[in-house]
């Protein structure tokens, strides 16, 4: 079976992950699809903080990207928009530019970590640089986050 569902989340160009937390979201509420996203970065994150203290750069970023992919999942349902996958998350972040003129190029940077998993062409001192970069962008998307998850809960409040 895992076999299956990894040839799945290959052949969406997605993470097993992701793919797995594409899977769950279908039974669960957008509040609850926020907090499987943001656990999913977090999880993501802690994945590559090991896999660069083992030497293992190439994994390390590319569990950065999946971090940051994962949080922009969790803005765009915040938002209200599909983010299913690499060309919806890429809208999302020119959305989210609005905000912080940032995020794109963040993410761009990102990408060359996501991009260097499948060719490996980044050196240590390179790939330093590029993580401290994609570190900032995940906080921008995390203090986003937390005011969009503000608002709504404020909105819900007013409803009450």
């Amino acid at each position: 079976m895992l076999r299956v569902l990894e040839q799945k989340a290959q052949a969406k160009n997605l993470d097993l992950g992701l793919y797995v937390a594409e899977l769950l979201s279908t039974d669960l509420d957008s509040k609850a699809k926020v907090e499987l996203y943001s656990l999913l970065s977090k999880e993501y994150l802690m994945e590559s903080e090991e896999l660069t203290n083992k030497g293992n750069i190439k994994e390390a970023g590319e569990r950065l990207w999946n971090s940051a992919f994962s949080l922009l999942c969790a803005l765009g349902e915040n938002m209200g928009v599909q983010h299913a996958g690499y060309r919806d998350v890429r809208l999302i972040a020119e959305e989210l530019a609005k905000q912080d003129s940032e995020i794109p190029y963040l993410l761009d940077n990102a990408e060359v970590l996501h991009s260097n998993f499948y060719h490996n062409f980044l050196s240590e001192r390179s790939f330093s640089e590029r993580k401290k970069r994609a570190l900032t962008l995940l906080e921008k998307l995390e203090k986003i986050l937390e005011s969009q998850s503000a608002s709504l809960k404020a909105r819900t409040s007013e409803r009450s």
